[in-house]
């Protein structure tokens, strides 16, 4: 009988393991590549940039768009640059075309 409540308490802990949405792991992917500019960390600047994103079956970003830019310039540019770099993120749910809107944050936390 332990072993059966063992059991059952193992899978029931499995959903609450699964594994990360959608938008959390292209979030992810992009913080991956991120790499504050050494001109924004001498000034400690930061920002929260939003972008658009879309993307399509397989994950590779057709388009985006930089919605809220950065106060700072170089936040800006590398924000654009972090795009170009990445190319593809994870491919969304049933591996449909997708869109999103994900924040970038520098300093690039997580």
């Amino acid at each position: 009988m332990r072993v059966l409540m063992v059991l059952l308490g193992l899978a029931g802990a499995a959903p609450a393991t699964a594994a990360t949405t959608w938008p959390e792991a292209a979030s992810g992917a992009l913080r991956a590549a991120q790499a504050m500019p050494r001109s924004a960390v001498v000034r400690h600047a930061t920002c929260v940039a939003r972008v658009r994103v879309a993307v399509d079956g397989n994950g590779l970003i057709t388009r985006y768009d930089i919605v809220k830019p950065c106060a700072e310039p170089i936040l800006t540019r590398s924000t654009d640059e972090l795009f170009f770099k990445v190319g593809q993120l994870p491919p969304p749910p049933a591996r449909r075309p997708a869109s999103l809107e994900i924040e970038v944050r520098w300093p690039p936390k997580g």
